[in-house]
């Protein structure tokens, strides 16, 4: 049976979004250099160009699978702080009745240079900020985003069932693409919330 993190913190970023667009917008013109294989890549004039221009794109609503990425754009929206989130497991919940079993998608912020090119999806989150773990339903078209998963005990049902906080955003993903010269598959997303959808 799934062991459940009660941990409740609030530890998402304390970078504001404008703060984070002045920083790619600095870094963009700025060179970048030691990049590590797998994710590295040739630098382009521009290596953030491919996440401002699905910024501009999704905040309409089109999650079209971004262009132009490469190991470099994932390394400079890293340096710049532009958050970069991890497919990291599946987990399956028990949630009783009707829903039975269902799988989530735990998605963890990347912190650490050397885990960036690790082989895991990895997707740039613009728009709202986030907490540093999170869960979406594994399902097509699923978006809503869940925390906190935590057990329930409920009188007329044997196993124990669980439960996610859920929050007002959505994490509206683009495709995946895989980079060239390999590394990880790399998509953007759009994170809303109730004032921005």
């Amino acid at each position: 049976m799934q062991s459940f993190n009660r941990e409740r913190g609030t530890n998402g970023m304390k970078v504001s979004r404008s703060r984070q667009l002045a920083a790619a917008v600095a870094l963009s013109s700025a060179v970048i250099v030691g990049a590590a294989s797998p994710v590295s890549a040739a630098p382009s004039s521009d290596p953030l160009a491919p996440i401002t221009a699905f910024a501009a794109s999704a905040s309409v609503g089109d999650l079209a699978a971004p262009q132009g990425m490469s190991g470099h754009t994932l390394l400079a929206a890293h340096r710049a702080g532009i958050p970069i989130y991890e497919a990291a497991q599946i987990k399956t919940f028990y949630q009783g009745g009707k829903i039975g079993f269902k799988n989530f998608i735990e998605y963890r912020r990347v912190y650490d240079s050397n885990a960036v090119g690790s082989p895991t999806a990895k997707f740039l989150a613009t728009g709202e900020s986030l907490l540093d773990t999170f869960y979406v339903v594994d399902a097509p078209g699923a978006r809503g985003i869940g925390v906190n998963p935590h057990e329930v005990r409920q009188d007329n049902v044997t196993l124990p069932m669980a439960s996610l906080d859920t929050t007002p955003y959505n994490f509206n993903k683009s495709p995946a693409i895989q980079l060239p010269g390999g590394g990880p598959s790399v998509g953007i997303a759009f994170v809303s919330g109730s004032s921005s959808s």
